[in-house]
C-alpha cells in the first residue's frame, strides 16, 4: 500500500468517481461497500460525486440510491447536473460542426448516435444497440436520418467504425474541419464526438470552483482515455487496475483490485483511516 495518500488525506476535500469501470462492476452494480466508503468519507468532511460519460437519465437510478448532495458531471464533461437534477452547466456542439461530423460520418461508412437533451438519434448498428438500449424508454428515441440539423442541444455523438484504419482516418478528418468540436477516443473502439469544453477536467474544475475548493485537494478515480482530462487536472489520480496501460500512466496510483473487486472502495477505505 502507497503511504503517500495517508499522509495528505487531510489535503483531499473532494472524492470524484467515474462510473463505468470504475464504480460499477461488468454487471454494472454499483461497488458492494460504497455506503461504507461514502460514509468514511464524510467522518472526514471529503466530499463524493461523480464523473461519467453516461445520460443523466441512465445515472438516475445509481443517484437514488446514493442521495448525492453535490453536482455531478455527465456525458463526459458536456453536462453537470445539481442533485435535483436541474442542468447548471452545458457545453452544446455548434450546429455547423454536428453537421460537418454527420456527413463525414456516412461518407466513411461510420455509425453513429446523437445524444441531445431529450432525445437520442441512432444508426442500426449491433455494436451501437448497448448504448440505444440504455435510453430508450427514458428519452424520445428515433432513427439517425430523422435528425434535425439545425438542432442546437446536442451534448455528443458516440462514433463506432468497423476498422481501425478507418476510425483513424475519420478521426483526422473530423477534427481538421470543426473548428470548435472533437472526435477523441472514449473507451475501446468507442469513440466520442463533443464539444472542445466538454471534457471530464474542465467539469471538474468547474465543481472545484463552485465549491470553492482548490482542484489540488482532489482525489479522481478512472479507468479510460475520457478520464484522462480528470488526472492532468486534480491533486490525486487513481487508475483501476482493469484500466488501459495508457491511461495508468497519467495516474498517481494504480488500485489494488479491479472494479469487480470492489477496486475504488478498498483503495478509500484502506487510505483514509
Amino acid at each position: 500500500m502507497d503511504k503517500a495518500i495517508e499522509c495528505n488525506v487531510k489535503d483531499i476535500a473532494l472524492v470524484v468517481c467515474d462510473m463505468d469501470g470504475t464504480l460499477l462492476n461488468d454487471k454494472q452494480e454499483l461497488d458492494v461497500n460504497i455506503h461504507s466508503m461514502i460514509e468514511r468519507l464524510n467522518q472526514k468532511q471529503i466530499l463524493f460525486t461523480l464523473a461519467t460519460g453516461r445520460n443523466i437519465h441512465i445515472v438516475h437510478p445509481y443517484l437514488e440510491q446514493l442521495k448525492l448532495s453535490l453536482p455531478i458531471i455527465c456525458n463526459n464533461g458536456a453536462n453537470v447536473y445539481d442533485s435535483e437534477g436541474k442542468c447548471i452547466k452545458q457545453y452544446s456542439i455548434d450546429p455547423k460542426d454536428v453537421q460537418y461530423a454527420l456527413k463525414q460520418c456516412e461518407l466513411f461508412h461510420a455509425a453513429c448516435i446523437v445524444y441531445t437533451t431529450d432525445a437520442i438519434y441512432y444508426d442500426e448498428n449491433p455494436k451501437l444497440d448497448a448504448f440505444a438500449r440504455r435510453l430508450k424508454g427514458k428519452v424520445h428515441a428515433y432513427p439517425l436520418a430523422q435528425f434535425p440539423l439545425h438542432s442546437t442541444d446536442v451534448m455528443k455523438m458516440v462514433v463506432i467504425h468497423s476498422y481501425e484504419e478507418g476510425m483513424d482516418d475519420l478521426m483526422k478528418t473530423i477534427n481538421h474541419g470543426c473548428k470548435y468540436a472533437q472526435l477523441v477516443r472514449s473507451e475501446g473502439d468507442v469513440h466520442t464526438f463533443s464539444s472542445k469544453d466538454a471534457t471530464k477536467g474542465k467539469a471538474l474544475s468547474y465543481i472545484c470552483d463552485k465549491l470553492s475548493i482548490p482542484i489540488e485537494r482532489t482525489l479522481v478515480f478512472g479507468d479510460n482515455y475520457n478520464d484522462i482530462s480528470m488526472f492532468k487536472q486534480a491533486g490525486y489520480s487513481v487508475a483501476m487496475l482493469n484500466a488501459d496501460a495508457l491511461v495508468k500512466k497519467y495516474a498517481t496510483f494504480i488500485s489494488d483490485e479491479d472494479n469487480n473487486h470492489q477496486g475504488v472502495s478498498k483503495f478509500i477505505l484502506d487510505r483514509i483511516k
